[in-house]
C-alpha cells in the first residue's frame, strides 16, 4: 500500500509540473456585450517564445477576437461603393462574404505573438467553453494543459 501512495503522489507530481512546464494558463468565464465567453491568459516561462496557435478542447472552442462593424455615413446619395463601380463590367463579380453573426460582429484568427518571460497574452472564447484541455504551439514546440 505504502509504494502504490509513493508512486501515485511521484505521478502526480509529474503530471502537474509537466502540464505548466512553458506557460502558465489560466481562464475564467467573462460577461461581454456578446454574451458571455471565456477568456485564457497565457503567461511565457521561457526567456523568448512565439506562441503560433493555441487549441481549446481539440479545436473544439475557438478562439477569435471581435470586431464591431463601422457606422459610416453616405454624404452623396447617389454613391456606391466604389468597388460594385469597378467591377459593373465584371459579369463573375460576386462581393467578398465576410464571417459575422447575426450582430453584426466579425470574429478574426489571433496572428501568432511573441513573448518575454513573465509577459502575457490573453484570448477569448466565441462561446463559453469548459475548458478541459489546452494545447499551445509555439517555437518552443507544443505544450498540453489539462484543466482539473
Amino acid at each position: 500500500m505504502r509504494q502504490f501512495i509513493i508512486a501515485s503522489a511521484a505521478l502526480l507530481l509529474f503530471t502537474s509540473t509537466a502540464n505548466a512546464e512553458g506557460f502558465k494558463v489560466e481562464f475564467k468565464d467573462i460577461n461581454t456585450q456578446w454574451g458571455t465567453k471565456t477568456k485564457l491568459f497565457v503567461t511565457s516561462l521561457f526567456d523568448s517564445a512565439t506562441i503560433y496557435k493555441v487549441d481549446v478542447n481539440r479545436g473544439n472552442c475557438q478562439l477569435a477576437w471581435p470586431e464591431m462593424p463601422k457606422v459610416s455615413t453616405n454624404i452623396n446619395k447617389y454613391s456606391q461603393s466604389d468597388e460594385l463601380l469597378k467591377n459593373l463590367s465584371n459579369p463573375d463579380y460576386k462581393k467578398k462574404q465576410v464571417k459575422s453573426n447575426p450582430n453584426g460582429v466579425v470574429w478574426h484568427a489571433y496572428e501568432p505573438v511573441d513573448l518575454q518571460y513573465g509577459q502575457s497574452t490573453g484570448y477569448v472564447t466565441t462561446t463559453k467553453c469548459r475548458i478541459h484541455e489546452i494545447v499551445i504551439s509555439s517555437s518552443e514546440g507544443d505544450y498540453r494543459y489539462t484543466a482539473e
